[in-house]
């Protein structure tokens, strides 16, 4: 029988921790059985995301602007293509809007 020093000894004067999680009625994220984060951007809208940002992408390249200008059209094209990419947009979701309508919803396999 191994005896453990008294320092490893579980104490009853201690506390008991706080529960890991809380869960909320109303808590702002999807279900982990909800797509994460729900897509809010249509077929079109992807497109031409894409569509616009590649050609901005060009023209950043093609223009000779001042550095500065080249930081924040860098940084608007970023935005535009990864949304347009991922089919979601965070602005989208802030103001509670989408592009998304039934047709653009493939169903899944059966």
């Amino acid at each position: 029988m191994v005896v453990q020093p008294q320092w490893m000894q579980p104490s009853a004067s201690l506390p008991k921790p706080p529960p890991r999680a809380i869960i909320l009625a109303d808590h702002p994220h999807p279900s982990p059985t909800q797509e994460h984060p729900v897509k809010n951007l249509g077929d079109v809208d992807r497109t031409v995301r894409l569509f616009a940002g590649t050609i901005l992408g060009i023209c950043l390249f093609a223009l000779s602007l001042p550095t500065n200008q080249q930081f924040w059209l860098g940084i608007f094209i970023e935005y535009v293509l990864i949304t347009g990419l991922a089919g979601w947009s965070p602005l989208y979701a802030v103001l509670r809007r989408s592009t998304r309508s039934a047709k653009d919803v493939v169903p899944p396999p059966a």
